[in-house]
């Protein structure tokens, strides 16, 4: 049964929608531009907000709680591994512009 207002969540079910529906529309334009492994954790992470009407028992709330703790670590991870990948992206780029400099200088 589908409650018209969570006991933990203060919007009503069809504006909580709305924000969703615009944030995934948002997520996933930056995805497709992108094309980051985090941005589906964020998605999966957004959309399952809306499963807090489905039921408010504490055992329920917990492993929602938990599921989304595990997206957003996944989300972090994701990131972080993107981030370290870039750098040493940009390290052998600046490394080999060096080499260049230096094997045209002794030329």
């Amino acid at each position: 049964m589908v409650n018209e207002l969570s006991p933990i969540f203060p919007l009503s079910l069809p504006m909580h929608i709305g924000f969703v529906i615009i944030s995934l529309i948002v997520l996933l334009v930056h995805r497709r531009i992108r094309k980051r492994q985090y941005q589906l954790y964020l998605g999966l992470g957004i959309l399952s907000t809306l499963l807090v009407y489905v039921d408010s028992s504490s055992w329920y709330m917990a492993v929602l709680g938990m599921e989304e703790l595990v997206l957003v670590v996944l989300a972090l991870i994701s990131m972080h591994k993107y981030n370290k990948e870039r750098e040493a992206e940009e390290n052998a780029r600046s490394e080999k512009a060096e080499e260049k400099s230096d094997e045209s200088s002794d030329s």
